[in-house]
């Protein structure tokens, strides 16, 4: 008995997350079955971090050729509690990471309050996986799971890790996400690139408040003008935007 290719769905047949391309798991001038899979584990797959096989009629993934799980289907995914890419995370933060998931699109139109209190989950998750795989493969493997679970950016992954982990300042729940990231930025930038100017968390929020976010990235050097794209004009010789029009140049 032969797998036949799975029909076109809005799922990853591995992690769940949004399907985006066709899989030939043998090749497609070999054999032009195909899975549904996202982009990370089309990618994955091609790079032999993942393998995807035909068991006894059966589509099935597996990250080391020994353990085996089955590619499931849009209706077999809704029938299920957490997503199998959890299944080789510690529990506890598997859970985590589904909760914090699921309530995404509640909390994106909640008050900041509201999403300060739902986005301190994220160290406690962090934490989890840190302390069974170690910092860096623990941070990696909570982007990956947040990335292909929701189709979120790793630029967005980063900002929530930042604004989750600032030092708590007095009434800062009640900022939003992007001036507390921006002052996070601004510590780590200076740390980076001028430890002897580098300031504490407070003062670099104090800065964001009083500047604005990007008047305060450009004052530390985030944010690099780039110079306007101005000309003299030729009938009052000032410099400002001129277009060419029927031959003549005119005032933008």
């Amino acid at each position: 008995m032969r797998a036949e290719s799975m029909p076109r769905q809005a799922r990853c047949c591995i992690c769940g997350g949004h399907r985006q391309d066709p899989h030939h798991p043998y090749g497609r001038a070999v054999d032009d079955r195909s899975t549904e899979v996202c982009r990370k584990c089309h990618d994955k797959c091609h790079a032999q971090e993942l393998w995807v096989e035909d068991h006894e009629g059966k589509w099935v993934w597996s990250q080391d050729k020994e353990n085996w799980h089955p590619c499931r289907t849009d209706s077999e995914w809704e029938n299920l509690d957490t997503p199998s890419y959890f299944d080789d995370v510690p529990e506890t933060a598997g859970e985590q990471v589904f909760d914090f998931i699921q309530g995404l699109e509640s909390i994106e139109k909640a008050r900041n309050a509201e999403r300060y209190e739902y986005f301190q989950r994220i160290p406690c998750i962090l934490n989890e996986l840190c302390r069974v795989y170690g910092p860096r493969k623990g941070r990696r493997m909570l982007s990956d799971m947040l990335k292909t679970s929701n189709s979120i950016s790793s630029a967005t992954v980063t900002r929530w890790v930042q604004y989750s982990t600032a030092p708590y300042v007095e009434g800062m729940e009640h900022l939003s996400i992007r001036q507390i990231v921006t002052a996070v930025q601004i510590v780590n930038f200076l740390d980076r690139t001028s430890p002897d100017e580098s300031i504490p968390f407070e003062e670099a929020l104090h800065f964001v408040l009083t500047l604005g976010e990007t008047e305060a990235r450009r004052e530390f050097g985030l944010l690099v003008d780039v110079p306007s794209a101005y000309h003299e004009c030729p009938d009052c010789g000032r410099r400002h935007a001129v277009r060419e029009k029927k031959g003549e140049n005119h005032e933008a």
